[in-house]
This record gives C-alpha cells, structure tokens and sequence, in this order.
C-alpha cells in the first residue's frame, strides 16, 4: 500500500508555537505582575497589619484595667520593637563587659613606624631572653640525668 506524503506543521496562523527573542519577551511578559493586582495585595497587607496593631493595643489596654484593690497593672512598652533590652543590672554588666573588650581594639597601638620598628625589636629581644632559658633549663635537666645502672 501506498501512503501519500503528508505534511504536518507545528506552527499554523491560529496556534503559533514561538521560539527564540519571541518566545523569551512573551515569557517576560507574562512573569511581570499586574500593578493593579500588587496594589491590591499591598493594601490588603497594610489593612491586615493595622487590625494585628489594633488588637495588640487593645490586649494591652485590658491588661492595664484597675483591679477590685484599686491596683493597676502596667505592662512593659518598648520603643524599639520586642528586642529593646531589659533595664536590668545584669544587662548593663554584660553591655559594659563587651565594651571594655572592644575598647582596645579602637585604640591605635604602633601607629607610626618607628613605634612599629621598636616593637618588633622588643618581641625579638624577647624572644631571645626566652630561647636562653629554655636553653639553660635544657642543659639543667640533661646535668640532673645521670647514668645509675644500680
């Protein structure tokens, strides 16, 4: 049987199949949001957290109501956030503690060279006081071994 050559085509004028610059700025396109739709999205954000502040601030006023004693309880406010630091003694040491070690770090030891010069001078000099020593202890140590077979 004989089949006549048929001839199939990917690309017509109702469904085109795009490729290279075409197909990538039709991607690009399509990936780009709506500004409208953003918008939206933004808003709905902004009025959500609103409600979410709105209702902290309440809470924190139910908890500020005046008890049966005539007592109030005061709640904490922090300026910054939730991570303002306590206002406690402990806290202050260990700020304090962390600044006394930054605190050499800024100063500026062996700024001009011949500071420099000198302190390496001194390091070797250093150096060699102990490299002496160990040199006296070594000899002081082999003078205490001594052969006793018995």
């Amino acid at each position: 049987m004989y089949r006549p050559m048929q001839q199939l085509t990917l690309n017509t004028s109702s469904v085109p199949v795009l490729t290279g610059i075409e197909k990538w700025c039709k991607q690009y396109n399509e990936s780009i949001e709506n500004e409208s739709k953003t918008k939206e999205i933004i808003n709905q954000c902004l009025i959500n957290f609103d409600k979410k502040k709105e209702q902290e601030k309440d809470q924190e006023k139910m908890l500020e109501e005046v008890d049966s004693d005539g007592w109030t309880t005061v709640t904490s406010k922090k300026k910054r956030g939730k991570l303002a630091v306590a206002r406690k003694e402990s806290t202050f040491k260990k700020i304090h503690a962390k600044e006394e070690i930054k605190k050499p770090k800024r100063e500026l030891l062996n700024f001009y060279t011949f500071q420099i010069r000198e302190a390496k001078k001194e390091r070797l000099a250093e150096l060699r006081k102990k490299f002496e020593l160990d040199k006296k202890k070594l000899e002081q140590i082999k003078a205490k071994r001594n052969f006793k077979p018995f």
